[in-house]
């Protein structure tokens, strides 16, 4: 009989330990969940009179249920980012010498969501069955949510940004379906299908391409070799241009120059998804003045800040070709070839302006202005001409340096 259970024992652990933390995590989490559950039998025993049971359970259970539901979230995101080879470039650089390929079992576990993932859930939700806060839609949510978020990295890496910003709408949508009841859990069936549709792309560009979030970080941070060929960035325009090859900061994921700013499609999926975010997050307000009031600052927020990008990008570094104290020296308050990148901040200020124009009342005009103003503000400043690229080669500018006295040495 012994030697039958430990051969099961060992089965289910062998099955479960490509899912499961380590076990020391484990069996913390476990004292911990114990610990408190002890205490909440021992209150439970101590008020026997007197008491509205079914609201002191409730209470009492209600730091265990937070317990548990942010070790569903971590779950989900460790799921992710401890198998995933963008997360690890040593897994990924030894699985690239390996014969590994796209299709097959990874060694440290998978990156889907598989049966043992299934029973870690239903274990969360029988412990949960005497609270009546805490639903199968809440043990659903908390664990594919990160799991699918913890993905859009290695996807937007691999050049997949389609899908990230489909994945990011479909969660909009969940979070206004109220996920947790079991309306939302097809919207994130859908993300998580969105999301297995790249991974193998995701999978090929980490390991054939070493394309990590280490790498890239090392890229940003001007590390490694890097670092020679991001530090022309300080000269400022066309120094960094003139390069043999463009800096490795104004390259993505495959190689190919950045310059040349953001795409049609990817600045209309980026506005539309911060339109539908900003409608979600405003429908969470309790009453309707309260949802008109959430909508008018985040849509003032997010246009100024648009705005305000599209002119730090494209006005910073490319000055003018005369000061503004000459340009009134000299009448020239208009300089059509410099002062035309200014048009998509100024074109972006119309929506805003029509935007404070909406009649506030029981209506709800400006909880479904708000999300227009800001799709059609976005794509504005995002989409519109000249392209990054085309105004350094085209523009009225002057050639200057940003280079500081520090990168230079007196002989």
């Amino acid at each position: 009989m012994s030697a039958t259970f430990n051969s099961l024992r060992r089965s289910l652990h062998a099955w479960l330990q490509p899912v499961l933390p380590p076990t020391w995590i484990i069996v913390l989490y476990a004292i911990a969940m114990l610990v408190w559950e002890a205490a909440a039998h021992g209150l439970t025993r101590a008020f026997d009179q007197g008491v509205d049971w079914r609201e002191f359970n409730e209470l009492v259970h209600r730091p265990r249920d937070m317990y548990l539901a942010i070790g569903l979230v971590l779950y989900g995101f460790y799921r992710v980012r401890a198998k995933h080879p963008w997360y690890m470039p040593e897994y990924a650089a030894w699985l690239a010498l390996t014969s590994w390929r796209v299709g097959m079992r990874l060694p440290l576990g998978p990156v889907k969501i598989v049966p043992q993932d299934a029973l870690v859930l239903l274990l969360a939700w029988l412990w949960t069955l005497d609270s009546s806060i805490f639903t199968p839609g809440h043990v659903v949510t908390l664990f594919t949510a990160p799991f699918v978020i913890a993905h859009l990295p290695p996807l937007g890496a691999a050049g997949a940004t389609g899908r990230v910003y489909v994945v990011f709408m479909g969660l909009a949508l969940a979070a206004w379906l109220t996920p947790t009841s079991l309306s939302g859990v097809p919207a994130l069936v859908a993300c998580y299908a969105v999301v297995m549709t790249g991974l193998s792309q995701s999978l090929r560009s980490a390991v054939a391409g070493n394309n990590c979030a280490a790498t890239q970080f090392a890229v940003l941070l001007g590390q490694k070799e890097d670092r020679a060929r991001a530090r022309p960035l300080k000269l400022g325009y066309p120094y960094p241009q003139l390069a043999p090859e463009p800096p490795a900061a104004l390259r993505d994921a495959s190689g190919t120059s950045q310059v040349d700013g953001i795409s049609m499609r990817d600045a209309a999926l980026l506005s539309a998804t911060l339109a539908l975010w900003a409608f979600v997050i405003a429908s969470f307000a309790p009453t309707p003045p309260d949802r008109e009031i959430t909508s008018l600052w985040m849509t003032i927020v997010l246009l100024m800040v648009a705005i305000a990008g599209r002119v730090a990008v494209y006005v910073v570094p490319f000055q003018p070709p005369i000061s503004f104290l000459g340009r009134i020296v000299n009448g020239h308050w208009l300089i059509p070839g410099y002062d035309r990148v200014l048009l998509p901040a100024i074109y972006a200020g119309l929506p805003l302006t029509l935007f404070l124009l909406v009649p506030r009342g029981e209506s709800g005009g400006v909880v479904w202005a708000a999300p227009v103003a800001i799709f059609v503000g976005w794509f504005i400043t995002l989409g519109m001409r000249p392209t990054l690229r085309n105004w350094a080669l085209t523009g009225n500018h002057r050639i200057s340096t940003g280079a500081s006295r520090a990168d230079f040495i007196e002989i």
